[in-house]
């Protein structure tokens, strides 16, 4: 058995992996190697996020579907449920004021669950705007399925642990609204309906510059500062 203080510091790391690199060698010798810190399990999920690729960050893009799971649960025995729960990114930018003809058009049919982004040309969907459907069982069944893979820690299981990969499972078998269908490219949020009133500024550059980037340019640009979620 060892002993660590605490996961986030300079020397500890380097113990840790050490020991995992020998797990082999104890598993051959019937030895079971045991490790013992004062951090909680919440820091420990935090360290087995990738320090540069966005698709080993689970604890970085968790926390959008642990407020999402909270708040369909709860709204749903309100007295006055709402017909839809939306997900908005925080660096996603209204140009001026939208209609609720303009927010009807993005939402989820009635037979539908979700309504989403899709990318035809990449690994994931974006999750900056999701639409669910409060009167239909899939849009509960795809937030219980997220919710229980993060806690169960099932996410690590996966060949990427973010929240858009692990939506792209839950979503399977649900019948869902794929607002950017046959849109190609990364930023398909521009070429949908949502891009008439609004655009998500993805990246630190996006951010800083106060305009979201277009394909060509994050093609160009793309490093670890540009995430595609």
């Amino acid at each position: 058995m060892f002993f660590w203080p605490k996961d986030f510091t300079f020397v500890c790391p380097t113990e840790i992996t050490a020991f995992g690199k020998m797990n082999k060698q104890f598993n051959e010798r019937d030895a079971v190697v045991y490790g013992a810190s004062t951090d909680s399990e919440f820091v420990h999920h935090a360290w087995r996020d990738h320090p540069t690729e966005y698709r080993l960050q689970a604890t970085r893009f968790c926390h959008k579907f642990f407020f999402l799971h909270y708040f369909f649960e709860r709204e749903r025995v309100s007295d006055t449920p709402p017909d839809f729960v939306v997900w908005w990114d925080a660096d996603a930018i209204l140009h001026r004021p939208v209609s609720m003809e303009e927010l009807a058009a993005v939402m989820p049919r009635a037979d539908e669950a979700v309504s989403y982004l899709g990318r035809k040309d990449w690994d994931h969907s974006e999750c900056g705007f999701m639409g669910f459907n409060m009167r239909h069982e899939g849009a509960k069944a795809i937030l219980d399925f997220m919710h229980y893979y993060y806690v169960e820690e099932l996410i690590f299981s996966l060949p990427q642990w973010h929240d858009s990969y692990l939506f792209d499972r839950a979503r399977e078998g649900q019948k869902a609204r794929n607002l950017s269908e046959n849109v190609p490219g990364n930023n398909v949020w521009a070429a949908t309906a949502l891009g008439i009133f609004s655009e998500h500024r993805k990246g630190t550059e996006a951010k800083e510059r106060g305009k979201a980037l277009s394909d060509a340019e994050f093609y160009d640009k793309k490093d670890s500062t540009i995430q595609a979620t």
